[in-house]
């Protein structure tokens, strides 16, 4: 049977992690080495240029479930703090122009 991450255990998860683990998580939150290789736009802004804002805003809402979902079952705190980096990146996206093109000048959105 699932078990789900409920108020008090996330706050258990939370008053147990020390101030180490809490810069460890936040670093593999905000820009995780294995999506930045030296020399290259950050997986995500990369995929914003190819398919564009909006099919990548939906994307990173997608993530936010799926961390939210996994949560109590693989990494607690830190796909909490994923799944709230996703959130915010999907408002900020979600808040820019629908109409816009990509680099290579695909229009998503446009038949």
């Amino acid at each position: 049977m699932r078990e789900y991450l409920t108020q008090e255990k996330m706050n258990a998860l939370l008053d147990c992690t020390s101030e180490k683990e809490v810069s460890e998580i936040k670093n593999s939150v905000n820009h995780p080495q294995h999506y930045n290789r030296e020399g290259a736009l950050e997986c995500l802004e990369e995929m914003r240029l190819i398919f564009g804002d909006e099919v990548v805003a939906h994307f990173c809402l997608c993530n936010t479930w799926k961390y939210r979902y996994r949560a109590a079952d693989k990494n607690g705190v830190e796909d909490l703090k994923k799944s709230d980096w996703y959130m915010k990146k999907y408002r900020d996206l979600s808040s820019k122009t629908v109409n816009s093109k990509t680099e290579l000048g695909y229009n998503p959105y446009q038949e």
